[in-house]
Order: C-alpha cells, then structure tokens, then sequence
C-alpha cells in the first residue's frame, strides 16, 4: 500500500515538473516574440527611420540675388524745331530719293539737303547737283524746285520754309517762253499799222506795232524799223527810201488815207489808225 502511495506521488511530482518545465519554456519563447515585434521606445529611437517613414526636410533652394537690371537708354533725338519732307526726282517724276529731314532755326535749305543727300552743290542759290540728276552746260534740263506743289520763288539758300512742308526738286526739260504773250499785248494803250512803199506803191515793210500813251509816231518808228532818220519833225530816211539833198523826192506822210497835216514827232494818232509812209516824187 504504501508502496503504491509511493509510486503515485512520484508520479504526480514528475508531471508538476514537466508541467512546470513546459511554462517556464513557453514564457521565454512568449517573451523572445514579444521582444521581436514589440519595439521598446529606446530601440525604436536608436534605430534609422526607413525612408518610406522617413520625413525628408524640405528641400530650399539657396536664394539668388536677382541682377540689378541694366537699362539701355535710347540714344537722345536732336531737339529739332520741325520737320520737312524732300523728295528728288527725275524728269518723268520718278522719285530717286526722299527723307523727313529735321531742322533748326536758322538753318536754310540748302544745308539741309547738303547734310542729308549725294552730290549736292549749289550754284549763286540754284541747286545744280543732287544724287544722280546734273544740270548740263547747255541747261537743256534744270532742277526745279518747289514747295507744297508751288514753284518756289528763291533759290535754296533764302526760300523760307516751315514745319510740314514738302519740298519737291524734279529734274526739268527747259521750255523758253514764247516771243510774244497775252499779257505783252495788254501792256499796250492801243495799236496802229505802219506801211512803208516805194514810188510805185510796193509794199518795202509793214508792221502793226504797239503803243502807250505819250508816244510819237516818230518813237514806233525808230522802235520798229531800220535805217530811221529825222529833220526838224520830216521823216528823212526809212528802210530802203531816202529823201535825196535836191528834194526830188521826199516820204509822203498819210493817216487812215489822209495826207498828215503835221510831222511824225506831232501828229496825234490813235488806236486802231493806219499810217502809210510813202516815197513820193516832188512837184513843184
């Protein structure tokens, strides 16, 4: 019996130490994972943060100082007083060359153009030379000159001018005027015809000439004919006829057919009268 007693509690002593051997071994295993995956404050603060966690610091660039901007002033314009526009052109107005100039008081044109074109000289104030246009020797053309589409009046050294104007030089053919006009003939208070004939009545010359008031007919004579000589108011010698010194002849003296009670110095006369001088045989 007490055998028996025995053997059980060895028994229940080597179960309590096999039991207790077990707990003892599942609370150290217990304690290892628990050290593995619960992280105590100090390790966590002594281990690198991963870089998915990690905060990156933000990242600043260093400041730059900007540049002082550097400004390039526009260079000054001349404080000019006005502007005018000159054009050259050629003898079918083609234009050679045109610029807006600008001036100052006091300057004329010529040193406008002379500071602004080619081949520019000026000749007692006319413009001679301008870029490609030449006045010739023979002045078959000429630079003619104008201002706002009015022939200038001056040359070019004292033609005044002003802010705006447009000033045209256009190479020119040289047109002489003709030999008589309208306003020639308007001058005049009146006109007569004046015949000159031998003795057998031929026409020697003949021409209507002009007067003004105060004027003989011994004036239209001299002014109109050749070879005119007078004596003492009697006509003495005209184109081909000559009183001789015998008086065998003499130049008759008729105005509108009527023969002229005085000489060609004092003969009245008006506009419109016909005067026949005419060599005449004397008979006493």
């Amino acid at each position: 019996m007490k055998k028996t007693v025995w053997k059980i509690v060895l028994a229940v002593a080597a179960v309590a130490v096999v039991i207790g051997v077990g707990v003892w071994m599942k609370n150290r295993s217990g304690g290892q994972a628990k050290n593995s995956t619960e992280s105590p404050v100090a390790t966590t603060k002594a281990e690198k943060p991963s870089e998915s966690t990690q905060t990156q610091p933000e990242s600043t660039a260093p400041e730059t100082t900007a540049a002082p901007e550097t400004t390039t002033e526009a260079p000054t314009e001349p404080a000019f007083d006005g502007k005018v526009t000159i054009t050259v052109q050629d003898t079918e107005q083609k234009v050679l060359a045109s610029k807006e100039v600008g001036f100052k008081a006091g300057e004329t044109i010529a040193d406008l153009l002379q500071a602004n074109f080619e081949n520019v000289t000026i000749d007692n104030g006319m413009l001679m030379t301008i870029e490609s246009l030449t006045t010739p020797a023979d002045w078959s053309t000429y630079i003619a000159f104008y201002i706002n589409g009015e022939y200038a009046m001056q040359g070019v050294m004292t033609q005044p001018f002003e802010d705006g104007d447009v000033i045209d030089f256009i190479n020119t053919v040289y047109m002489p005027m003709p030999e008589s006009t309208e306003t020639e003939e308007e001058a005049y208070d009146g006109k007569i015809t004046i015949t000159v004939k031998d003795k057998e009545d031929n026409v020697l010359a003949s021409k209507e000439v002009g007067f003004k008031a105060g004027e003989t007919i011994a004036d239209l004579l001299q002014a109109n004919f050749e070879n005119v000589t007078l004596d003492n108011g009697m006509l003495m010698t005209i184109e081909s006829l000559t009183t001789p010194a015998d008086w065998s002849s003499y130049i008759a003296f008729y105005i509108n057919g009527e023969y002229a009670m005085e000489g060609v110095t004092t003969q009245p006369f008006e506009d419109g009268d016909v005067i026949d001088l005419i060599d005449t045989v004397y008979i006493p």
